[in-house]
């Protein structure tokens, strides 16, 4: 569930943890993106759906919806 991304994201990125953001989100305006953040963010999506998903691809989600579109078409 989608739900348990934007858990994730708000555990993992605690300057974010109060806001709201939903599918429609633009990543980069809730995840400063950084190479650390980037590795942050694929390790947890790793850990919790046991998928991998490469930094290319997470370049070409523009929102948290896309994201987890592209984590469940794997």
């Amino acid at each position: 569930m989608i739900e348990n991304l934007i858990k994730i994201i708000k555990e993992e990125f605690i300057e974010i943890e109060n806001q709201d953001f939903n599918s429609d989100t633009l990543i980069n305006e809730v995840i400063p993106f950084s190479s650390l953040n980037i590795a942050i963010l694929l390790t947890c999506i790793e850990m919790e759906y046991d998928k991998i998903i490469k930094p290319i691809e997470l370049k070409k989600c523009n929102t948290i919806g896309e994201l987890y579109e592209l984590i469940m078409s794997k």
